[in-house]
């Protein structure tokens, strides 16, 4: 699974809205929204970010890995 699938995944499974990360983030709603499109990559900080939020590995959002945590 792609960065941009696992993001939406673990979005939709946790019941957050783009609009709820886009604020976690600090971030305009348009642009989490295309991260997941794959329309552009989130910054290094940002993965790490999202990977502490879902509690799962940086690797596991780069699909270096299935496992989580």
């Amino acid at each position: 699974m792609t960065l941009h699938k696992r993001l939406r995944a673990l979005r939709l499974f946790n019941n957050l809205t783009q609009q709820d990360m886009a604020q976690v983030l600090g971030i305009h709603r348009s642009t989490y929204a295309y991260y997941e499109l794959a329309k552009t990559r989130p910054e290094y900080e940002t993965l790490l970010h999202l990977a502490a939020l879902y509690d799962v590995d940086i690797e596991f959002l780069l699909s270096v890995t299935d496992k989580g945590r």
